[in-house]
């Protein structure tokens, strides 16, 4: 079950999340069929000391947190180039890429003492291809085998990690929703969360209302989590 809601809490967040980047770091994806670059933070053309580990260790460093929260999934369900074929998460070589980037992660956060909270990948819906069927990077099997690994890994740092199943959350009973008691939960491309602080010229932009309205949703479904992560023992 969720945790109650109408509580608050002193706390302090800072958003450090990049935009097309998740844990891997590549040259090309493929989504919706389309073929193109990893944002610049995963980019393996990026000079190593603006790629996302550099940046999050610095982050650390200067932030000290009590919990770190990450949230990927995507770029790691998607279909990428990798060791020159493309490939998957379905694939186990890609997959064991994936887990060292998360063991990455977990360490780099976790390295001033912080708890880690993983952040399960919500379910998708982003169209179908041209013969009707969902894309695969939608399918259930991506999603699992990555959301998997976050649990795998929370079993092995048990003091410093914990997962928080967000899909469970946005996507009860594993079906995707646009809408949850009444408030848009997702945006128009069945990828994202309502995304207008993107800039009202993208594409199918939710308004800021909708983006407003589902922070004030997901926040008290969220916040007691990372607040437990926080009060962990440091072990």
């Amino acid at each position: 079950g969720l945790p109650p809601t109408g509580s608050s809490w002193d706390t302090a967040i800072d958003d450090v999340g990049d935009l097309a980047c998740g844990l891997a770091i590549g040259s090309l994806v493929r989504d919706d069929g389309n073929v193109g670059p990893y944002g610049a933070r995963c980019e393996s053309d990026t000079p190593v000391t603006e790629q996302w580990p550099a940046k999050l260790r610095g982050y650390v460093a200067s932030d000290k947190p009590d919990v770190v929260a990450l949230l990927a999934g995507r770029w790691e369900v998607v279909d990428t180039l990798y060791d020159g074929r493309w490939t998957n998460i379905l694939d186990p070589p890609f997959r064991d890429y994936i887990e060292r980037q998360l063991r990455l992660a977990v360490q780099i956060g976790t390295s001033s003492g912080a708890h880690m909270v993983l952040l399960t990948a919500p379910c998708y819906s982003s169209g179908e291809q041209p013969n009707g069927t969902p894309w695969p990077e939608d399918s259930v099997a991506r999603l699992t085998a990555y959301n998997d690994l976050l649990y795998q890994m929370a079993a092995q740092y048990p003091s410093r990690v914990s997962v928080v199943d967000l899909n469970a959350i946005v996507c009860p009973g594993g079906t995707f929703h646009a809408t949850l008691d009444g408030v848009t939960i997702r945006a128009p491309d069945g990828i994202h969360f309502p995304f207008y602080v993107f800039g009202a010229q993208a594409a199918g932009p939710n308004t800021a209302a909708q983006v407003e309205a589902f922070g004030k949703w997901i926040g008290p479904r969220l916040m007691p989590f990372l607040v437990a992560g926080a009060k962990a023992p440091r072990l």
